[in-house]
């Protein structure tokens, strides 16, 4: 094939950028042959027919296609009728086809393959929930390990250079934000923000755009075409001003505005300027924290949406786990009663406070009060044995409630085992409640 390649890119018509010759990309035995307008495609097609007859091998032209960008043709008469041929078969025409795993449309609408892909993501982590039922589950840090290292691949595979639309995009996370819910037990009802942040991820819109600003050091890294054309294009994008909806076909333009959202426009201009690139490593560090500190003025935005999410904001200062998630990691024997403690602090519980057909008061006491996590916690008189053992394990009789509901939940420095006696109470609390309800309904 190398002999073809070369027979092709020495015809000097075809896809060029700048000087840059870019006529037939190629990855093993798939190629790909550029052309701007009918009759070089015909051409290139025809050198590489005389190719396979040559060396006595066979095209199958049911296994090729082709599709066109704009107009290929300028006469009005036979607009939209292109015809291109290898040997004497015709090629049929598409509007969507899949190369070497990406999938490229001429009308930039891609999502059945999108669609396809959060199947096949949900299949692979559906697979995986089986593992640890003699225990009573996968721990969610254990579940979350196994989704990203099986199924993120498989969602984004190619997504550096995948033109998603905004619908895409949203497809995607709301599968990933679904399996966020589903790895913490979460109700499908329960608030958005509450789905990532507690398990540390970053939205898939954020990883994006991670992969891109990784392709982009790969690109950057290897002395070949690719390079040439990268340096090419961002040397022109960084000096010229250009039109906010143009190339939106390109992944460097795409690379281009995203250094502009991060702020890291100067660490991608001292890479072209100064031929320098830092280490892989180092170049992931500060791609990604410019991304988490994105992702998390976005949660705090988010959570203003949500005013019973408050405890949770007060959680996140940086995309890591929770303290719950990680002493669930540590000591699987507590996993129910740490689901409990996450399912209040981001109010996915199943008190008075989030009933909205109902009344939202106590039903088990007379004080007259809505069934807040502080009224269930610290005030309800049908739980003061349990409330005793809380409080003498923190030892916090003289402190103000809101000192204690921070203890209580993790947000201030307690010790593991501390968190761990605290949370086994509440977790008896939420189960007697139970109890108590099903007593009152006979």
């Amino acid at each position: 094939m190398a002999d073809l390649i070369q027979d092709l890119c020495e015809m000097n018509i075809g896809g060029h950028i700048d000087d840059v010759n870019c006529v037939c990309p190629s990855y093993a035995d798939d190629m790909t042959i550029i052309a701007t307008n009918q009759k070089d495609m015909q051409l290139m097609l025809n050198t590489a027919f005389e190719h396979s007859r040559r060396w006595r091998y066979e095209i199958h032209p049911a296994k090729c296609n082709f599709l066109t960008f704009n107009d290929m043709v300028t006469d009005s008469s036979v607009k939209g009728h292109v015809v291109l041929k290898i040997g004497d078969t015709r090629i049929p025409k598409v509007n969507f086809t899949v190369h070497v795993g990406i999938p490229i449309s001429s009308k930039n609408d891609i999502s059945q393959y999108v669609n396809d892909r959060c199947t096949s993501g949900k299949r692979k982590f559906c697979s995986l929930l089986g593992l640890g039922h003699k225990t009573g589950g996968l721990s969610p840090l254990t579940a979350s390990k196994l989704y990203w290292a099986f199924s993120i691949p498989t969602m984004l595979f190619g997504a550096p250079v995948i033109n998603y639309q905004a619908s895409d995009v949203e497809k995607l996370e709301l599968t990933h934000r679904e399996i966020g819910k589903r790895i913490q037990f979460f109700p499908k009802t329960s608030a958005n923000p509450s789905a990532t942040m507690p398990l540390g991820w970053l939205s898939i819109d954020g990883y994006i755009t991670v992969l891109q600003m990784m392709y982009l050091w790969s690109l950057l890294r290897f002395n070949n075409i690719y390079r040439d054309i990268t340096i090419t294009r961002l040397v022109k994008m960084f000096h010229v001003t250009y039109d906010n909806h143009a190339d939106i076909f390109s992944p460097i333009r795409r690379i281009f505005l995203k250094t502009k959202m991060l702020g890291i426009e100067n660490l991608v201009k001292n890479a072209l300027n100064s031929g320098y690139l830092p280490s892989k490593r180092s170049w992931r560090l500060q791609i990604v924290n410019a991304v988490r500190s994105v992702e998390v003025k976005q949660f705090f935005l988010q959570c203003s949406c949500y005013g019973k999410l408050l405890y949770l904001r007060d959680y996140v200062t940086d995309l890591k786990p929770c303290i719950w998630w990680l002493i669930c990691q540590k000591y699987p024997k507590c996993q129910s009663q740490c689901k409990t403690m996450m399912q209040l602090i981001c109010n996915a519980h199943v008190l008075n406070t989030n009933n909205f057909n109902g009344s939202k008061r106590c039903i088990l006491c007379n004080l007259c009060e809505t069934e807040t996590i502080e009224h269930f916690i610290l005030r309800c008189p049908m739980y003061e044995p349990y409330r005793h053992n809380i409080f003498e394990a923190l030892g916090c009789r003289g402190d103000s409630m809101g000192v204690i509901m921070k203890k209580v939940l993790g947000l201030s420095d307690v010790s593991c085992e501390t968190l761990i006696i605290v949370s086994s109470c509440v977790h008896k609390m939420y189960n007697h409640r139970a109890n108590l309800l099903a007593l009152l309904d006979t």
